[in-house]
């Protein structure tokens, strides 16, 4: 199952200032528009979303949740 992504893509192929890739308020700046979107795939690429429940995952993570929660 695939899900949209929104960005918001300006209309200007060609800037001679640049642009600036905004990502959580944080901005890169980046010399072309090919650039920007680049960056977009690299960063989208690795990520890997999964739902569960809240009971398979302490079935999963016992022990990781054991060391990280005081007794």
């Amino acid at each position: 199952m695939r899900y949209a992504l929104k960005v918001r893509v300006t209309r200007k192929k060609r800037c001679r200032d640049g642009f600036y890739l905004l990502v959580n308020g944080s901005r890169v700046r980046y010399a072309t528009k090919a650039l920007a979107l680049a960056e977009i795939e690299n960063w989208l690429n690795p990520q890997r979303v999964q739902i569960g429940t809240v009971r398979e995952y302490t079935e999963r993570n016992r022990k990781r949740i054991s060391r990280q929660m005081p007794k």
